[in-house]
């Protein structure tokens, strides 16, 4: 670790990795009954969405996830949480490792150590989830926030090797 000088950015990234992870604690606080959306999603203005997904499917923790087994509105919900679980972690992943860069010596330790954390993070989310009424704790969905959050990390160290390559492009003209 080095001195920790964090610029106005480091921090504010910082704030919304943590903000996110506020947001999913209190989520998993909550019963499935309430944050069931169901009703909602089988009003008629999701149809377009439905005639989308109607032929999809999905093999997700052993289960096989369509429209033909769980029904348009269920299916449609399942998506949503799923690609909630990944967004989020995905985002943590990226204001992570843009805020907390500056806490590590190598720049190649930071996307490592932080994957790892927020991989903690996702499995104790589950085991949160265990201590709340009417949830269900699935591994699956350690591995997908898991995933989420490579993928964001992946982002960043992309963008910002393709951002050193430009500059060095421009400096060298």
């Amino acid at each position: 670790m080095t001195d920790l000088n964090f610029t106005k950015k480091q921090k504010i990234y910082a704030g919304l990795a943590l903000l996110f992870l506020i947001i999913i604690f209190i989520s998993s606080s909550m019963t499935y009954r309430q944050q069931r959306i169901t009703q909602d999603l089988g009003s008629g203005r999701f149809l377009w969405v439905k005639q989308m997904i109607s032929n999809w499917q999905i093999r997700y923790n052993g289960e096989i996830h369509s429209t033909a087994n769980d029904g348009s509105a269920s299916f449609l919900e399942f998506l949503i949480r799923k690609c909630a679980h990944f967004g989020f972690y995905a985002l943590i992943g990226i204001f992570s490792l843009l805020g907390l860069q500056p806490m590590f010596k190598s720049p190649k330790a930071a996307p490592v150590f932080i994957w790892l954390s927020v991989t903690g993070l996702a499995a104790f989310d589950e085991f949160h989830q265990l201590l709340t009424g009417d949830r269900t704790p699935n591994i699956s969905d350690v591995v997908l926030d898991s995933m989420g959050c490579l993928l964001g990390i992946v982002l960043v160290v992309i963008c910002r090797y393709i951002w050193r390559k430009h500059q060095e492009k421009r400096v060298s003209r």
